[in-house]
């Protein structure tokens, strides 16, 4: 009979739970959704500004990719709010890569006409 309620218990315990959490989850998962876009972002943004150390390279090539990590840092700084709502909006979901190549396409789609012009 103990061993019966136990498990009714926490049968009901267990369901409750589910229930409980699938209700928040639905209000509470844009929110967590904006805190992984937001860290998403600021990891993508410190791996920029670890790359601008190679300005001083002695190679041209590391040099405009120091430059171009430095554009995408300032990018990324001053647009994080309206990017985390897009990437909201076009529901890209939490995988890191698919992430990371948002926000690539969003970077390179602004700075494509002026990269262009600077390799030429």
């Amino acid at each position: 009979m103990i061993v019966r309620s136990i498990t009714i218990f926490s049968v009901i315990a267990f369901l409750s739970l589910f229930w409980s959490t699938s209700a928040v989850s639905q209000q509470s998962g844009t929110e967590d959704l904006k805190f992984l876009y937001s860290a998403a972002i600021d990891k993508v943004i410190l791996h920029c500004k670890n790359k601008t150390d190679l300005r001083h390279s002695r190679s041209e090539h590391l040099r405009r990719s120091a430059a171009l990590s430095c554009m995408k840092a300032a990018y990324l700084k001053g647009y994080k709010d309206e990017l985390i709502q897009e990437m909201i909006k076009a529901d890209i979901g939490t995988s890191s890569y698919k992430i990371q190549y948002y926000l690539n396409q969003r970077f390179f789609n602004i700075i494509q006409p002026k990269y262009v012009a600077l390799n030429r």
